[in-house]
């Protein structure tokens, strides 16, 4: 449909709404009324047929298919009808449109802007067609759908959703797009009240609701978006709780909003920016919070540095869990990983990292047939949704190239087309190192939640992930339970001592193969203590972990 103004209109400037005429009665226009116009409209009818039989057979395949059509077939397609070429049919198709628009011109004339103002800027379907219908008497023959084709494009009325805009609205929707896209945030939330308020905003404030469905804006809970993005969605449902709401309140909010499954909303609130955390559970625009939780290892370091480089374990145990609502027991967790020292209950950060000395095989509880050593875990359900695999061995980071506190990726050689994996190994993390976007790979195995994958380290930058029958549980001799704290025990006819854990520790431990040494020693490295896996001295191991995930 032309989207210019009409030679036939007198349309106004756009930006100014036309109230509709209701005092120009549409059965003026009728063409069986005695009134001028009517005589006008049955003039150009009677030329338009007459054009019809004057017209020879290809004349009148293109008025029907090109003229007339609502979905016009291109001059190619003519073409091949008529043993044509495309530009023979450009010609031909314009020559017809002269002489209709001889036919119809003073018929337009008079029509189209009373018609227009009539109608008004907004017209539903019914109203408009029904308009052009009782121009044309309603003939549904080949010169009823050319007057009628022509009044639509003459009109320019463009359609959205069913409601007819005019020309001049549809000039001043594109103007308030452009305005609210200067009114809106990095999410595109756009101040409504604002665009209101604009010169162009009060102009159109009676069609308000209908301006911005052909400006394509939208609503969110009640907010006004350029688009339904999932930023703007989740920004949208803060704005309309106002005030901190947690990742469960959000989705609520967003539910009835929301086509299908939920998105993962806490993903998409960690890449907002200007979005903080409240609280361990909260979340709020940043001129809402006027002190940001940045997780609780942020909160101890913020806090050491207030101090000095050392402050004292009861402010931690005390301010933190008081002023972000998360537990005692997990800053005492985090105070233990191997990012701080504690000593006589004062806490800083630690100056050295880690040592790992152990090789894949140590932690190995299984063997491919050719051989290979296999780590196995148990798969759990949130790993299929997207969740890292957590406490994996630091044997298995580091040989991937993830040192502590250093992240790598890995290719996954099996099974093939899987895309390649990320590993890391935080610092401050109580979960030990883990190993990212592995959904795939699982699903390439047709694993389930409870199924034991196995895992290959094929070097520094590869990696397999095996189905249970792809590899072979190596035989273990005891089962051993070690408390938190400095510890000594025997099993499998052998003395472990020196290790030192953070937290309880599981295993089960095989009979070592023949080494220099029968006496295992398992500890940290100095003033430090570790959490899900022990770290071992030169010409020591680690313990070898529980098959099921468990350390």
């Amino acid at each position: 449909m032309s989207s210019g103004r009409s030679r036939y209109s007198n349309g106004d400037a756009v930006g100014r709404r036309v109230e509709p005429a209701s005092s120009t009665p549409l059965s003026a226009l009728r063409q069986d009324n005695d009134s001028e116009i009517a005589d006008i409209i049955r003039d150009a009818t009677s030329a338009v047929r007459q054009l019809i039989a004057e017209a020879n057979d290809v004349d009148v395949i293109v008025l029907k298919n090109r003229i007339a059509a609502a979905e016009p077939a291109t001059l190619a397609e003519i073409g091949r009808w008529v043993r044509r070429t495309g530009e023979r049919v450009r010609g031909i198709e314009s020559k017809l449109r002269s002489r209709i628009d001889e036919a119809l011109g003073p018929f337009l004339g008079q029509v189209i802007s009373p018609l227009t103002d009539w109608l008004g800027d907004f017209a539903d379907d019914e109203r408009l067609r029904g308009a052009i219908a009782a121009l044309t008497g309603g003939a549904d023959d080949l010169a009823g759908r050319i007057i009628s084709r022509r009044l639509m494009v003459e009109l320019g009325y463009q359609d959205n959703g069913g409601i007819w805009t005019s020309r001049r609205a549809v000039a001043a929707a594109r103007q308030l797009a452009a305005l609210a896209r200067e009114f809106s945030d990095d999410f595109g939330c756009v101040a409504e009240e604002r665009l209101r308020r604009s010169e162009l905003g009060q102009r159109w404030s009676d069609d308000w609701a209908e301006m911005l469905s052909v400006a394509g804006l939208t609503r969110v809970c009640g907010v006004l978006v350029l688009a339904s993005t999932r930023r703007a969605q989740v920004a949208a449902a803060l704005m309309s709780i106002g005030r901190p709401a947690t990742k469960a309140e959000i989705e609520d909010r967003l539910r009835p909003e929301i086509e299908g499954p939920m998105f993962r909303v806490d993903a998409v609130l960690a890449g907002m920016g200007g979005v903080v955390r409240a609280s361990k559970t909260t979340w709020g625009f940043d001129d809402w919070v006027d002190d940001v939780y940045e997780g609780i290892p942020a909160e101890i370091r913020q806090r050491i540095n207030e101090d000095g480089g050392s402050t004292r374990l009861s402010r931690l145990l005390d301010e933190i869990p008081r002023l972000f609502g998360v537990k005692e027991a997990s800053v005492r967790a985090y105070v233990e990983t191997p990012a701080f020292v504690v000593e006589h209950e004062w806490v800083r950060e630690a100056t050295h990292a880690p040592t790992v000395q152990g090789v894949i095989d140590d932690i190995a509880d299984a063997v491919t047939a050719a051989g290979e050593p296999v780590w196995t875990f148990a798969v759990e359900d949130r790993f299929l949704h997207g969740y890292s695999l957590t406490n994996v061995p630091p044997e298995v980071s580091v040989a991937l190239g993830a040192g502590f506190g250093r992240k790598a990726s890995a290719a996954v050689k099996s099974p093939a087309g899987c895309p390649a994996v990320s590993v890391i190994w935080r610092k401050t993390s109580i979960h030990g190192p883990e190993i990212g976007r592995i959904a795939a790979a699982l699903r390439g195995l047709g694993a389930r939640a409870g199924t034991s994958v196995g895992l290959v380290v094929h070097g520094s930058a590869e990696v397999s992930f095996l189905g249970p029958e792809q590899f072979k549980h190596r035989t273990r001799a005891a089962q051993i339970s070690v408390a938190a704290g400095d510890v000594e025990f025997t099993a499998s006819g052998q003395r472990f001592s020196g290790v030192r854990t953070a937290r309880r520790l599981q295993a089960h431990v095989a009979a070592p193969a023949k080494r220099d040494s029968t006496h295992l020693e398992v500890a940290p490295a100095p003033n430090q203590s570790v959490g899900a896996h022990a770290m071992a001295r030169p010409h020591e191991r680690s313990l070898p972990p529980h098959n099921d995930g468990s350390r």
